[in-house]
């Protein structure tokens, strides 16, 4: 039996193999298909991450915003929990434990998640029903684990960000994941069953 575990050993295995240059065309067809979805102008609030561990690349997503005048919002870890901060560029920001950059805790502009609209989500894994495999660490799951407690989705809306080679046949969800509302890889754009379509 596949667990887990054994998917995210071998996809991360996958994803650090990728060359430099794949990496690097990849990332920006999959930004592509996400500004021209239209999501980047719609939104008023919009969280991305900075890659780590072979991720997919969010630069072009920042300068597109950037270039619009509009500030994105960086996840900051505390407390087992996300919060959300804006990337004001690389001279504010900080390594968290994992080496990843974060905005600094500020209380006049720090933003909890539900007030967020759409937010981009690293991922390992992910399957056609839209469940997500993560690092491990359960963090945007105890984050956005309110949705779970609505009848429809509620915002933000999740958009996994992977290349194509992520995706496997199926994840076994357990009660506690929130799923995606869609995926984007260099392919195109996965939306998922039960997700209002005119929502993305």
């Amino acid at each position: 039996m596949t667990t887990p575990a054994d998917i995210r050993t071998r996809i991360r295995e996958w994803r650090r193999a990728q060359s430099p240059a794949d990496v690097h065309r990849n990332s920006l067809l999959i930004a592509g298909h996400c500004i021209g979805s239209g999501w980047l102008d719609s939104a008023a609030r919009i969280a991305a991450y900075l890659p780590n561990d072979g991720e997919v690349d969010t630069t072009a997503l920042f300068k597109y915003l950037r270039e619009r005048g509009r500030t994105a919002f960086l996840p900051i870890l505390r407390q087992g929990m996300l919060w959300f901060g804006p990337c004001a560029g690389p001279a504010a920001l900080h390594p968290n434990r994992y080496g990843i950059p974060e905005p600094p805790i500020d209380g006049e502009t720090v933003t909890d998640a539900k007030e967020l609209d759409l937010v981009f989500v690293p991922l390992v894994a992910f399957d056609p029903r839209g469940h997500r495999l993560g690092m491990g660490g359960g963090y945007y799951d105890r984050t956005f684990a309110f949705r779970l407690d609505k009848p429809t989705p509620a915002a933000p809306r999740l958009i996994g960000l992977a290349f194509e080679g992520q995706k496997v046949e199926r994840l076994e969800a357990q009660p506690w994941d929130v799923p995606l509302d869609a995926a984007v890889t260099e392919a195109g754009i996965y939306r998922f069953p039960g997700h209002p379509p005119t929502s993305l």
